[in-house]
C-alpha cells in the first residue's frame, strides 16, 4: 500500500486539494516519513540494508508524484 504513493500524490493534485508546489516544499518530509514506512515494514533485522532500499525506493517514488504533478498543473494552465 506504500507503493501507491505516487498514486494518491497525483490524485490530490487532480482534484486541486493539494498543489505540486507543496510536494516541492515538504519533500524533506516526505523523505524522512518514507525511511519510518520502511523501517516499520521491513522483515526482520537485516543491518539496515533492506531498510535503506525500501526507504530510497519510496522516496524516488515520492519525487516520481512530485513530478508528474508538477506536469498536470503545467497542462492544466495550458
Amino acid at each position: 500500500m506504500a507503493f501507491e504513493m505516487p498514486l494518491v500524490m497525483i490524485g490530490l493534485t487532480y482534484l486541486r486539494i493539494v498543489k505540486a508546489s507543496t510536494w516541492r516544499n515538504y519533500w524533506r518530509w516526505g523523505v524522512l516519513v518514507s525511511f519510518i514506512i520502511a523501517w516499520i515494514i521491513s522483515p526482520g533485522t537485516t543491518g539496515g540494508v533492506m531498510e535503506t532500499i525500501i526507504g530510497l525506493s519510496l522516496s524516488s517514488l515520492y519525487f516520481l508524484g512530485m513530478g508528474i504533478s508538477f506536469l498536470l498543473e503545467k497542462k492544466r494552465k495550458s
